[in-house]
């Protein structure tokens, strides 16, 4: 008895050791998809019905520029709230309006509702969804603030379901090119930043605004009108709460499917990335002033030296056609070094340091979007949105700390923290929420391959708008050389608080800042309130466009990073040397500037 239930005990035994454990399971899984992502056979994972992949391999085209626009107008939209809720908390002094910004960056979280989430897939739902996205960018035609702030929320909760919705498609090709049009459009966004010397194009004027409204008009006829690939891609509108759309094959609720990414860990880098890009990337004067220092060892000029910003995020880009660089977490110390760098250092180091971040942001943007593609996009929008807006008045509170509760005592010039948990984000959603495959970015069907010829030539087109507008505004910047019909010794002088270039409707007034100030004909002006290279003002370059507009000299300062809200002198002639001083003001803000103001002023003519 005893010997046969030993051998019965051994053959169980033996048993259990030949079936592999879940860890095996894990490793061999995880091994073939990353063969299949190496060989871009990413097809072969689901098999596209007939007629779907025709319209896709004819459409291609068609298809890439319909999400090109409606990433574009995604980023513009995104970077366009902040500083419409921020303009409230600046009129009254006082935290109010943060409310919209929450409701609006979260609204994704309705998706988690399987009848709005079917609705919201759907061919229709789309339609309405885009319907909402582009008719929000009429809110810039009113006048009345709190009515403009509502449309714009609401055009928010459109842009952010449409970011949900695209990335969850049913059919991994249209998720390729959606990762890829998200990626590409962010460029073109600066490219034309460059264009309307760093305003955002669709809010830069009433007439441009009109001319994107119409553009997005046309290409929703053109969409779901003239054409019926949206009506075939996208499933039928369905009311059954229980209906599915289509199962994505790197995408489940079950937390046993390994190749899907921690949501948690995700939606907090993605958050990161999104604050990262409005805090430091969101124009390309951005890094110079936060580099600035004073003359003669001021750092380069955005024009033409932010083309260096776009070159590096583009070299990023380019690095995630080689995965294994990227997902080495040796990669992320180039980021890291560079951020250090940014902050902590002066001048020309300084910017160097930005040019080394770009190229790790760059390449961590399309990364970052195919891993959203894979899990559960809903919810990881929402826990971006938050960690989003966390970082956004965390930063706001290291400058306005003498009017929000606390500020002044946990938060004061505390930005030295953002920038290490910012980057610490972005390394988590990075590097631990697993697995960095590069499925949708490196993905092809039939005769179609991502990236292809047609990515690399948008991206090749965005570069010849930058170039364009970086040298258009290169020629307006004044000569060293002085005119000899001027007498230097005898200066006449002007001093204004622009409160950011902002009018008391929130729309931009710089036009009629450089109309009024050319009126003066002063020699040398000094101008507060003028650090827009802020997420919450719209990292608008206030002084450049007015050093070009007026054909004056411009030196700025103190630093973006240095909790102030900057001060700008504009003068006729070459400045020598500056210096910008950063004296104690215990009961407020005010004191630095003064005092700065009058010392560059002193030293502005040699």
């Amino acid at each position: 008895m005893d010997e046969s239930g030993l051998r019965s005990r051994q053959k169980a035994g033996s048993k259990t050791n030949d079936k592999p454990s879940d860890q095996e399971k894990e490793k061999m899984l995880l091994k073939n998809r990353k063969l299949v992502a190496e060989n871009y056979e990413f097809g072969d994972a689901q098999k596209l019905p007939t007629n779907v992949q025709d319209i896709i391999e004819k459409k291609f085209l068609r298809l890439f520029i319909w999400e090109l626009f409606f990433g574009y107008i995604f980023w513009t939209i995104f970077f366009g709230i902040g500083p419409m809720v921020m303009f409230f908390p600046m009129v009254k002094l006082a935290i109010d309006g943060y409310e919209v910004l929450i409701l609006s960056l979260a609204s994704p979280i309705i998706l988690n509702i399987s009848l709005v989430n079917s609705i919201a897939e759907s061919n229709v739902g789309k339609l309405v969804i885009r319907i909402f996205v582009i008719i929000s960018l009429l809110s810039f035609q009113i006048e009345e603030p709190v009515i403009r702030l509502f449309i714009l929320s609401c055009g928010t909760c459109a842009v952010m379901i449409d970011l949900c919705t695209s990335l969850n498609s049913r059919y991994y090709a249209y998720r390729s090119i959606v990762v890829w049009t998200l990626t590409i459009s962010f460029f073109f966004f600066l490219s034309l930043r460059v264009c309307f010397s760093s305003i955002m194009p669709a809010w830069s004027s009433v007439t441009a605004n009109l001319v994107h409204f119409l553009i997005g008009l046309v290409m929703i006829v053109d969409q779901f009108g003239r054409d019926k690939t949206m009506w075939q891609l996208l499933p039928s509108i369905s009311f059954d709460s229980s209906a599915k759309l289509g199962a994505n094959p790197l995408r489940s609720s079950s937390r046993q499917d390994i190749l899907q990414p921690n949501w948690l860990l995700l939606g907090i880098g993605f958050g990161c990335l999104l604050f990262n890009l409005q805090w430091v990337f969101a124009d390309i004067s951005v890094i110079s002033r936060w580099a600035s220092n004073g003359f003669p060892n001021q750092a380069l000029d955005p024009i033409p030296y932010g083309l260096l910003i776009w070159i590096g995020l583009f070299c990023g880009v380019v690095t995630i056609t080689r995965i294994n660089i990227v997902t080495n977490r040796w990669w992320a110390s180039v980021g890291f070094i560079g951020y250090g760098l940014l902050y902590f250092s002066r001048g020309n180091l300084s910017f160097m340091g930005g040019v080394a971040l770009s190229v790790f942001i760059g390449s961590v943007i399309p990364l970052l979007f195919d891993k959203i593609a894979r899990g559960l996009a809903p919810r990881i929008i929402v826990i971006a949105a938050l960690a989003y807006i966390i970082q956004v008045v965390y930063a706001v509170w290291t400058s306005a700390y003498n009017f929000v509760p606390f500020g002044g005592t946990l938060t004061r010039e505390t930005s030295h923290i953002l920038v290490f948990f910012n980057f610490l984000g972005i390394y988590f959603g990075v590097y631990t929420a697993k697995h960095n495959l590069g499925t949708y970015i490196r993905s092809h069907t039939s005769s179609i391959s991502f990236p292809n010829r047609q990515i690399w030539s948008a991206f090749g087109i965005a570069f010849l708008i930058a170039s364009t507008g970086t040298f258009s505004r290169f020629l307006s910047l004044p000569s060293t050389s002085l005119s000899h019909t001027e007498d230097p010794t005898h200066i006449t002088a002007a001093v204004w608080t622009v409160h950011f270039g902002y009018d008391n409707n929130a729309r931009p007034s710089l036009d009629r800042v450089a109309s009024v100030l050319a009126d003066t004909n002063a020699d040398v002006i000094g101008l507060l309130e003028t650090d827009t290279a802020k997420p919450f003002f719209g990292n608008n370059d206030l002084t450049s466009y007015l050093g070009e507009k007026l054909h004056m000299f411009t030196d700025f300062g103190p630093s973006t990073k240095d909790h102030t809200w900057g001060c700008i002198i504009l003068s006729k002639y070459p400045i020598v040397r500056s210096v910008h001083y950063l004296l104690p003001s215990p009961e407020g803000r005010y004191l630095k500037y003064r005092d700065k103001y009058i010392y560059l002023l002193i030293n502005t003519i040699r």
